[in-house]
């Protein structure tokens, strides 16, 4: 069976549209991208503008298999910046509906164990982005990894929208928790709406909340994140590519794979040597 396979194209680190004329060349069926990037965030461009990209995207015989919402920082863990990112957020639903795309990906911050303010903070503010979201036809997919995948089905569940899903990052799985693709697949099984096709090795335990804390605020302490885990590219990690998209097929999974590499100095050879991995499978 051949697999829809995608490229995260912001990790290629080129012009967007350089970027596209690279993916359509690697001969991949889609592209995701970062919808809060300047030159394509819909609260910069104009509607003119945004029809021109789409007719790009359209000309390189691509399609958006997601759009990236996230807008970095803790997420929608603080109410105090609830007004303005859940603003943002609808702005990026309304763009990914424009698209055509059913699926907008971003990571909401780290969901606790105990319902504490966070956790409160959290449900609020997914609460009215699903509303919004279902409206559009879009499902707002959390990204796997700031917390264990049975305690993100469970908040999933609580909130019990069909416009609520999962963005399944393997690799950030293993690395962060040391769980397994597999499992995870089949605990989130119901909620997967895109994947991410990505690959890593966890060297030692973390505490998740301190490394995504270093990342929401440039890792003021200094904390050496690389000695917890590393990131490589497709098939050369501990994700185990053969069984995790076994699993997928007996979920009945049918999107896309997409490519996502976001560390190393090769980027572009990595996502082109991912591709052949990906179709060999």
């Amino acid at each position: 069976m051949k697999r829809k396979i995608g490229v995260l194209i912001d990790n290629l680190l080129m012009p967007f549209d350089e970027a596209l004329v690279f993916a359509a060349g690697l001969g991949v069926e889609g592209i995701q991208f970062y919808a809060s990037r300047d030159y394509v965030a819909p609260w910069r461009t104009t509607p003119a503008r945004r029809a021109e990209i789409e007719a790009r995207i359209s000309d390189a015989g691509l399609q958006v298999c997601a759009l990236c919402g996230d807008l970095g920082g803790h997420g929608f863990e603080r109410r105090s910046e609830h007004e303005q990112r859940l603003l943002r957020t609808r702005q990026i639903i309304e763009y990914a509906a424009e698209l055509g795309t059913g699926v907008v990906s971003s990571h909401i911050g780290v969901i606790p164990p105990i319902r504490d303010e966070v956790f409160g903070s959290l449900v609020d503010a997914l609460q009215s982005v699903v509303r919004f979201a279902e409206q559009h036809g879009v499902r707002y997919a959390i990204e796997t990894g700031p917390e264990p995948s049975r305690l993100l089905k469970q908040f999933i569940d609580e909130i019990g929208s069909p416009g609520l899903a999962v963005n399944f990052d393997p690799a950030n799985l293993i690395m962060v928790h040391g769980e397994n693709a597999v499992s995870a697949t089949e605990i989130l099984a119901p909620h997967i709406a895109h994947v991410h096709a990505k690959d890593g090795r966890r060297l030692q335990p973390c505490d998740a909340r301190e490394i995504y804390g270093a990342f929401a605020e440039g890792n003021p302490r200094g904390i050496d994140i690389d000695s917890f885990f590393v990131e490589l590219p497709p098939g050369e990690g501990d994700v185990g590519f053969t069984a995790w998209v076994d699993a997928l097929d007996r979920i009945g999974y049918q999107g896309f794979l997409t490519i996502e590499r976001e560390a190393g100095d090769r980027r572009a050879s990595d996502v082109e040597q991912a591709v052949r991995f990906l179709r060999d499978l």
